[in-house]
């Protein structure tokens, strides 16, 4: 939807019936509170593709709960019953193009409650993320974080050395929130897929972080211009053992929890 006049759309969704969407890409458009409306029409939503303030993806948030989020008690001839409602309980996928660190501070509450979401691409312009936001993500209930550069997905051909949105300290932090998070669920580890395309900064150090994850089927770093030749063999060994890990069906045990990502 480049162009879209939202005030007349959003008075004409109240007469909406159900819609049978499953993926809604919303670019350009200054989006209000009343977009939980719209979403309210589409309970096979699975894919969401937006941008702008903070409001537009805490719009869907609000809308995007689970069963258990959205729980009411009511009584009946004396009885406290409990009845649950579902409003759209599909949704595993959200791309972000983010242009604020306070609207991706805000962005990260809201999507904390999404206990379904699977996917998440941020798509980063003008900023680079902190350490506190990448911990964020990484506590996440995802299988597939994508951390990429706004100027990289424009021209990817084109080298900008001194531009970086994702640095080494970062990258540590979002692989510590991954394995503690890893390390909370036992047993239950997902294995996980990683793009972090455009980060110019990343370093040697960066790599050592990634090779702490304990099941990685796929890593794009594409950009990524000083990580040097043999880091990147590295890399290409740890992906093709995560893949190796997963058809064969053995699931990593944490050796120790005071070394996170460590596998047996």
């Amino acid at each position: 939807m480049p162009l879209l006049n939202w005030g007349p759309c959003k008075l004409a969704s109240s007469r909406w019936a159900e819609r049978s969407i499953t993926k809604l890409h919303v670019r350009g458009v200054n989006l209000d509170s009343g977009f939980g409306m719209i979403l309210e029409k589409l309970p096979k939503l699975v894919e969401l593709e937006i941008d702008g303030p903070s409001r537009n993806i805490k719009s869907a948030a609000e809308k995007c709960v689970d069963a258990f989020a959205c729980t009411q008690h009511v009584s009946c001839a004396g009885k406290e019953l409990t009845a649950r409602r579902v409003v759209i309980p599909l949704l595993h996928r959200v791309s972000y193009q983010v242009t604020h660190r306070q609207y991706l501070d805000e962005v990260l509450a809201a999507l904390m409650n999404v206990r379904q979401l699977k996917v998440l691409e941020l798509i980063v312009k003008n900023f680079t993320l902190c350490t506190e936001q990448l911990r964020v993500i990484g506590m996440l209930p995802l299988m597939e974080i994508r951390l990429d550069s706004f100027i990289y997905k424009q021209q990817p051909t084109l080298s900008r050395s001194s531009y970086s949105h994702v640095d080494n300290d970062g990258v540590k932090a979002l692989v510590d929130s991954v394995c503690n998070r890893w390390c909370a669920m036992g047993t239950d580890m997902q294995p996980l897929k990683l793009s972090l395309c455009g980060a110019t900064a990343l370093t040697h150090d960066a790599v050592s972080a990634l090779l702490r994850l304990p099941i990685l089927t796929e890593l794009d770093i594409g950009g990524c211009c000083r990580i040097i030749a043999m880091d990147k063999m590295r890399l290409v060994a740890k992906v093709r053992a995560g893949r190796e890990m997963l058809e064969s069906g053995r699931s990593p045990t944490m050796r120790n929890l005071r070394f996170p990502g460590l596998i047996l």
